[in-house]
């Protein structure tokens, strides 16, 4: 049925509302009680999200994981810390690899050597010019105004995120700037790419996967 998910759940943006009514009320359960035993203010309080969700502005509708989108890629970013942090942070040039060293000094805890992100409340911190993002081997170059979609079969695209926020209208890209998008993806692939990726990684049936591998799927919901 092409108006129900795999769970038997209606396609709907009342039905995705509804979801958000309720992690919202979640999230003001957890603040109440904060500040009813006095620690709100001296709480770090963050809410995201992995992913957003095509509802009905992009095919394939309410879904996520197979387009390079804004409705997938740009997630929620909240952050109160009264007590420890004194300006605000730049969401447009923030990746979800950001929040650990950004976070990490307001919970006076150190960094990790293995951590990629970047402390954006660092005294030098300007952020990102450019993001990455990936799905399966199409990549998309994002500045706060434009975002470049590089794909795997050549084609490039550009789309205006301040003239065109919908994402309707690509068009190809010429110029210095699609120079500077392919420069700052090169950088990215090379400090990231791994052996795996580069040589094709190989399909693996279920029952080839560890008991507990299969239990962790399962539970994130890509096994049935």
């Amino acid at each position: 049925d092409e108006d129900t998910n795999p769970y038997g759940w209606r396609r709907s943006d009342e039905v995705y509302l509804a979801e958000v009514g309720f992690t919202d009320t979640k999230i003001g359960r957890l603040r109440r009680q904060l500040d009813e035993l006095g620690l709100l203010d001296e709480s770090v309080l963050v809410v995201t999200s992995d992913h957003g969700e095509n509802l009905s502005d992009h095919a394939p509708h309410y879904s996520h994981g197979s387009t390079l989108f804004d409705a997938t890629l740009r997630v929620l970013l909240a952050v109160r810390a009264p007590a420890r942090l004194d300006r605000a942070l730049d969401a447009r040039t923030l990746e979800n690899l950001d929040l650990p060293p950004t976070l990490a000094p307001l919970l006076d805890l150190p960094a990790h050597p293995d951590w990629e992100g970047r402390n954006a409340l660092a005294a030098d911190g300007t952020g990102r010019a450019l993001t990455v993002s990936q799905i399966y081997r199409d990549f998309a170059v994002r500045t706060p105004t434009a975002k470049y979609l590089l794909k795997e079969d050549g084609t490039r695209a550009v789309l205006d995120l301040a003239a065109d926020p919908a994402e309707k209208r690509p068009r190809t890209p010429v110029g210095e700037d699609l120079a500077r998008a392919e420069a700052e993806f090169q950088r990215w692939y090379e400090a990231h790419v791994t052996e795996l990726y580069s040589d094709g990684g190989r399909e693996v049936a279920a029952e080839d996967l560890s008991p507990e591998a299969r239990d962790l799927l399962r539970t994130l919901g890509y096994l049935q």
